[in-house]
């Protein structure tokens, strides 16, 4: 700039100097012009002077003059003219400069128009505008960038309020500085600034003890699960995460992170947790954490000369309390003998429901077995007081079996075993009493081990065979169809009946995969007689069963039968006390065509009630209730009664156990449509039924020839565990 500067300045002096020069240049000729003038004036109008004769006249001389002044006038006037002009190019360009450099300071990056001019200034205003050409695109550059990096911030900052409820941030002595979000309730947002963050929450180790939170070093935080109370005393849960904030020099700052509100989700799990091992309808321990609490106490006792008293107490005769005054009647005994069992126990012993009307005790300390019988009388004396739920009463006693550590107990399974045996030893002797476990129990509980085995193998192997006991249509005496039932060939004992093993099946979870076994060979053997239908019983726990509906549905499948031709019956103990979900599966069986029936009826937990709640399409009246109706009229009238409400709800009537012929006519007659027992022939096997049925024509010879039932080897059928 200063060398254009300079190249200008002298443009500019030698244009004066030419002018000055110029100037100088006309004062000889205006003296002259002035002398001519003069002389003229003395010589006269004549013009001409007395020296010289050829001399051109004054007159003449004096328009010469006058001329070469006015010639050279013009050039002054011209050279200041460009000059002027040149001057003020100049100023302008430099002006226009100046105008952009300012405009540029103040921050307008607009490029100026450039100068057309080929000189320096021409050359500097080019270069500036393509230097502010540049600039505007560097910033319009560094704003987009700004706009992005914004952007994302925004971003993050958004992800970081979805992941999180709120963001913190602590200085380095660990007192927040920042908080911000939502606010987690109890947590006033302004008393947390300045107050430490330790002292706000603590890090839950298990729900009852806590430590204090460290921000006070760069170590970061993952997900701690801290807890603080509110101002009522209520006990809430926050998670945080957090990255320690350093300098340049990497000196600790303090911490900044995220957290979030996790009351709700802490106590879910705590409540999934308790009814993992808490009783829902009374609140005691259930079966789990019994057996966790006896392994415990069995553990602490181990090497010691104390043992650990468990005691079994089954209500008795509380199923009529259901039957009689309801479930919400049974439900309210329930909690009040919980209550007063929990009433009988020391500090360090445990109380628990493990089922139905069953409960266990344990007594980890005390001599035994003096301290174990003293609280075996004390429970039976808090039992024995009556039982009130809205203004009506209920009595009850219960048996109780105890079982202590010893030899044979060496794990809370065997000893819970041995205290089951022992209360049913209680229950055999009439109730309202006490069993301890004896050696004679534990005889028994080996031959139940030994069945159970057996057992177990031959479902495996398909050792179980499926017979068939013949259905007759009452009026006519005409084979309608058959109902399977199970023998058992077992090596060494001969054919083994059901009430032999079914019983063992159902409580070792048997049952399920034994149903299922019989349900597919009875859909295949079914599917080669001509227009009969199979009645397959189903066990409670089969009933149940979450795939009750695929088994179904894959032996009709795999055997070709057509669904109107099997008939499941379930048992009235699969059906009281869960009629919602025994709704919901016969009718899930109703969808895939099959009929349901309700087997048992007349001497067990079933009332009327529930043959018009559940759409039975077939009710089977116990052997005993049919027992002597032909010969007792009390008898006879209660089977008719049944008979006809459940003709009026479109349910046919089946009798079992129909032992001879009147009998038969008689129940005929009060209106059972089928009829099946020893009147009519044993149970067959598969070939069997195939002569049975080819036999047909000839039904009364057939039947006449057909097996009586055999006296099966004699097995005692085990106690229920």
């Amino acid at each position: 700039m200063s060398r254009l500067v300079r190249l200008k300045s002298k443009t500019l002096l030698a244009l004066g100097l030419a002018s000055v020069a110029a100037m100088a240049g006309l004062l000889p000729g205006y003296l002259t012009l002035s002398g001519l003038e003069a002389q003229l004036a003395d010589v006269g109008p004549s013009g001409h002077t007395a020296t010289s004769a050829d001399a051109l006249p004054l007159q003449d001389q004096l328009r010469l003059a006058r001329l070469g002044l006015s010639l050279g006038a013009a050039c002054v006037l011209g050279t200041l003219a460009v000059l002027a002009v040149i001057a003020l190019n100049q100023i302008k360009a430099l002006r226009d400069t100046a105008s952009g450099m300012a405009r540029i300071g103040a921050g307008d990056l607009a490029p100026p128009p450039p100068l057309d001019q080929g000189d320096e200034i021409g050359d500097l205003s080019r270069a500036l505008a393509r230097m502010v050409a540049a600039w505007a695109q560097t910033s319009s550059d560094l704003a987009s960038e700004h706009a992005i990096h914004k952007e994302t911030a925004e971003r993050y900052r958004a992800l970081a309020h979805l992941a999180a409820d709120f963001i913190w941030e602590t200085d380095a002595n660990g007192r927040m500085i920042s908080f911000s979000g939502t606010v987690p309730e109890g947590i006033d947002p302004q008393t947390v600034i300045g107050r430490p963050l330790s002292v706000l929450m603590s890090v839950d180790i298990d729900g009852a003890k806590t430590r204090p939170i460290d921000v006070t070093c760069c170590r970061p935080l993952r997900n701690l699960l801290c807890a603080y109370t509110t101002d009522d005393g209520v006990r809430r849960y926050c998670q945080l995460s957090g990255e320690a904030i350093t300098d340049d020099d990497g000196g600790f700052l303090g911490f900044r992170g995220v957290g979030q509100d996790v009351t709700n989700t802490v106590e879910a799990e705590e409540s999934a947790h308790a009814g993992a091992f808490k009783d829902p309808l009374t609140g005691l321990a259930n079966q789990s954490l019994i057996k966790e609490r006896i392994h415990q106490a069995m553990v602490a006792r181990a090497g010691s000369d104390g043992e650990v008293a468990v005691i079994q107490i089954g209500l008795d005769g509380f199923k009529g309390v259901n039957d009689r005054f309801g479930e919400a009647m049974g439900d309210a005994v329930l909690r009040d003998v919980a209550q007063r069992l929990t009433a009988c126990i020391g500090p360090r012993d445990t109380v628990a429901r493990i089922g139905g009307d069953r409960f266990v005790m344990l007594q980890s300390e005390g001599a035994q077995p003096t301290e174990a019988e003293r609280l075996c009388r004390t429970i039976l004396l808090q039992l024995r007081v009556p039982f009130t739920y809205e203004g009506q009463s209920v009595s009850l006693t219960a048996s109780l079996g105890c079982a202590l550590t010893n030899p044979h107990a060496i794990d809370a399974h065997s000893l819970l075993t041995h205290a089951d045996l022992a209360m049913h030893r209680a229950k055999n002797d009439g109730g309202d009493t006490f069993r301890f476990h004896e050696k004679a129990l534990t005889s028994a509980l080996q031959s139940r081990l030994c069945l159970e085995r057996d057992l177990r193998k031959a479902i495996e192997r398909g050792g179980i065979e499926v017979h068939y006991e013949p259905l007759m249509q009452a009026a006519a005496r005409r084979l309608i169809g058959f109902e399977a039932t199970l023998r058992w060939p077992r090596a060494g004992h001969g054919m083994v009946y059901p009430n032999a093993f079914l019983p063992l099946a159902e409580d070792t979870g048997l049952s399920v995969p034994l149903t299922a076994q019989m349900l597919n060979t009875a859909c295949q053997t079914a599917a080669s007689w001509p227009d009969l239908r199979v009645t397959v019983p189903l066990s409670p726990a089969a009933f149940h069963d979450g795939a009750l509906h695929s088994t179904v549905s894959e032996s009709l499948r795999n055997s070709g039968l057509s669904p109107e031709h099997l008939v499941v019956t379930v048992t009235e103990a699969a059906v009281v006390g869960s009629e919602d979900a025994a709704l919901f599966r016969i009718d899930a069986l109703h969808e895939l065509g099959v009929r349901v029936g309700l087997e048992g009826f007349g001497i067990g937990l079933a009332s009327l009630q529930h043959l018009q709640r559940c759409p039975f399409d077939l009710v089977k009246l116990h052997a005993r209730f049919v027992a002597h109706a032909d010969r007792d009229v009390t008898r006879t009238e209660m089977v008719r009664s049944v008979v006809q409400i459940a003709a009026a709800l479109g349910i046919e009537t089946a009798a079992e156990g129909v032992s001879h012929e009147g009998q038969a006519v008689h129940l005929s007659k009060l209106g059972c449509e089928t009829l099946q027992g020893p009147c009519f022939g044993t149970a067959l096997t598969a070939p069997r039924c195939i002569s049975l049925i080819r036999s047909a024509g000839l039904l009364r010879d057939t039947l006449s020839a057909v097996p009586r039932p055999q006296s099966p080897v004699a097995i005692a059928q085990p106690p229920s565990v």
